[in-house]
């Protein structure tokens, strides 16, 4: 047996089929996660799946994952999708260049920094930090955030947290925790 003995085989029909399903399940918009080269089965294969299946935003771990994505999108002209990315993005020339990257931001000082940079609050998504020491946004920075946010009408892409590992009760909790954050800030 040598080391490429193995393979997979995407099944759009499959794929489609989960994707309904999830969407159903909830009755929600789904945000696929395909960091890592899409978990090994190849980024640029399953993001242009996914786009071919409707599915036109998706989020990553990295920059550099996004900038694959776009190059590859240039070849088939696409320019309708966005991409989520989770890492802090401090290069605001590739943001500027790139309308197609929508940042996370881990900080209110890069909060800040990206509205210094004319980075639009549609295109940020706000990490908030619970307390598993990932990046984010510190529970003790919410109250900065909202007297910042008072006089402006901001809209954001998005608001969301990373809940890395947890007892089913302690999950719980968090995601309490989570809800009331996103109350306060309104």
């Amino acid at each position: 047996m040598t080391n490429n003995s193995f393979y997979a085989i995407i099944d759009k029909e499959a794929l489609k089929h989960n994707i309904n399903y999830l969407k159903n399940f909830k009755n929600k918009n789904i945000l696929p996660v395909i960091k890592a080269n899409a978990y090994g089965h190849d980024i640029l294969l399953i993001s242009k799946l996914l786009y071919d299946l409707d599915i036109k935003t998706w989020a990553v771990a990295r920059l550099s994952e996004a900038l694959d994505i776009i190059e590859n999108f240039k070849k088939f002209k696409i320019s309708d999708y966005k991409i989520l990315v989770f890492e802090s993005i401090e290069n605001y020339k590739i943001l500027n260049e790139n309308p197609n990257i929508f940042p996370s931001i881990n900080s209110i000082k890069e909060f800040k920094a990206a509205l210094a940079n004319n980075i639009e609050t549609e295109r940020m998504s706000l990490k908030i930090d619970l307390g598993f020491g990932r990046n984010g946004i510190l529970e003790n920075e919410i109250e900065s955030l909202k007297k910042l946010a008072k006089f402006n009408d901001w809209k954001f892409f998005g608001i969301f947290s990373h809940l890395f590992s947890a007892t089913y009760d302690d999950g719980l909790v968090v995601i309490q925790k989570f809800t009331d954050i996103v109350n306060k800030l309104g």
